[in-house]
């Protein structure tokens, strides 16, 4: 049972654009203890879309408020991924927000971030797809934030996968 266990990452962002940064992180470990932070933008990150703050209902003023220091939240990952991997449903997007967080805090990324298609084949990565939904629905995560999505992702992972054994 335990090869079903994986540790899942997700971000909120200002946006979906090259100069979109991450807002938000959200950490579920493979023992399933969770982290989520709001993340303090830095100064010379000014993208904001206005569409994403609809979907995520994170305000500029929320990361001002109670966003912790990108060096802290960067430290923190480092902490508790402790070298490990962590898998993400939208690398594409995922990395490149994790690259501009560490680069911001001048910090070394000790982990590895894949993308969950690493770890499925095409027929469970569609069934996960559609799994999540239910996931979210039957555990009342109606708010779209990183720490449920990273949950929702690692539920539907481990009920893939257990299908198939």
């Amino acid at each position: 049972m335990n090869s079903l266990k994986i540790n899942t990452l997700d971000i909120e962002a200002s946006g979906i654009h090259p100069e979109s940064y991450p807002i938000e992180i959200g950490i579920v470990l493979k023992n399933g203890e969770s982290w989520c932070s709001l993340i303090k933008p830095d100064n010379s990150w000014q993208h904001w879309d206005k569409s994403a703050e609809k979907i995520h209902g994170i305000s500029r003023s929320d990361l001002q408020q109670y966003g912790k220091p990108i060096s802290e939240v960067t430290q923190h990952l480092n902490q508790l991924l402790n070298r490990g991997t962590v898998y993400c449903d939208c690398w594409s997007l995922d990395s490149p927000w994790l690259l501009k967080l560490f680069h911001q805090a001048k910090a070394y990324q000790d982990f590895k971030l894949l993308d969950i298609m690493y770890v499925v084949n095409e027929e469970q990565y569609e069934n996960l797809n559609q799994k999540k939904p239910q996931i979210a629905q039957k555990l009342k995560l109606d708010r779209h934030r990183a720490s449920n999505d990273a949950r929702i992702l690692q539920l539907a992972y481990e009920e893939v996968k257990s299908i198939s054994q």
